[in-house]
């Protein structure tokens, strides 16, 4: 009997044609704690993962506000000697609509971590504020997905492109931090934008410019746009997809609240709605996404094949109002 192949999973996938779209995650608040390497494969097994931290973020996360908790390793340029970093992330949202996330940030000594991410999820931020804790940073921030002990396509893929976005950024207003494992190696590099939300994949130094700077045409990111963090289902991620590539980069800028009208039979009938604040004209958006087959995924390095992954297509779209 052959052995498998020590294939790449991130590779196969790529070369299987694999779609991404409508594979980011959906959480609704993201905390990060700033921590020293090494990290063990599950993060809060690392020996200085604080304790109890990871306990509050799972009892506090539910369906209306799915918390999710990640570390990020201290960079010197951004943390404090003797500190620790944490971001809290929320989603901004007026009368249900959405645009972007609020950030509130904080430089703590490591007596006090335990009881800022408890504060944090119980959304106590002012009174954080309020003790003096805060650091409040106006800069984009860009995580890049490094952790090669949980895959190695993280570090295969992630460290390039993270040190590519360092050396681009490192006289800018943007930040560039190394982040534990977000899930979907296979599309490495895995790439979290914020406060906007959109997790981009498969990004080489050439498309920097062009995606994080915003040069390239939006019908030119569809390649490595996953979907924004937050949107409850892969059919919300793929139609606000669809409204990014029509509208442009306008859009990321516009309030919108968006739901499923119907699903069933592999098939949803998704709704956007935009505000119309601003010079802005209150607008519906409706459509058909259906999954159209399964694509075959492996086990990284083994080659064993794993489960297979729905992909997705429009069937109709159409503007409303």
């Amino acid at each position: 009997m052959d052995k498998p192949k020590k294939v790449l999973c991130s590779k196969y996938s790529s070369e299987n044609k694999e779609s991404i779209s409508g594979t980011a995650p959906d959480w609704d608040t993201l905390i990060l704690v700033s921590l020293n390497t090494p990290w063990q494969p599950d993060i809060e097994d690392s020996n200085d993962f604080p304790a109890g931290i990871n306990d509050i973020v799972k009892s506090a996360s539910n369906m209306n506000n799915k918390i999710r908790l990640q570390c990020i390793i201290p960079d010197e340029d951004y943390v404090g000697t003797g500190l620790t970093k944490i971001i809290k992330y929320s989603k901004q949202s007026d009368e249900d609509y959405f645009s972007k996330f609020q950030k509130f940030e904080f430089d703590v000594s490591s007596d006090k971590i335990y009881s800022v991410v408890n504060d944090l999820t119980l959304n106590e931020d002012e009174e954080l504020i309020e003790q003096g804790l805060a650091n409040n940073k106006d800069a984009r921030d860009i995580f890049v997905c490094t952790h090669g002990s949980r895959d190695v396509c993280c570090a295969s893929f992630g460290f390039p492109i993270y040190t590519e976005l360092k050396n681009r950024f490192s006289d800018t207003s943007t930040r560039v931090w190394r982040i534990s494992h977000i899930g979907g190696h296979r599309y490495a590099p895995n790439v979290i934008e914020m406060p906007s939300g959109r997790l981009w994949s498969r990004v080489e130094a050439d498309d920097i410019e062009g995606v994080f700077e915003k040069q390239y045409s939006t019908n030119e990111i569809q390649p490595f746009y996953r979907g924004l963090i937050g949107l409850n289902s892969a059919y919300e991620q793929i139609m606000e997809a669809k409204l990014l590539l029509q509208n442009g980069w306008d859009w990321e800028s516009i309030l919108f609240k968006s739901k499923i009208i119907e699903c069933e039979d592999e098939r949803a009938i998704v709704q956007f709605e935009t505000s119309g604040s601003g010079n802005t004209e209150k607008s519906v958006y409706q459509a058909a996404i259906e999954i159209d087959g399964y694509v075959q995924t492996i086990q990284c390095r083994t080659g064993i094949e794993s489960k297979k992954e729905p992909q997705y297509k429009m069937v109709a779209f159409d503007k409303l109002t």
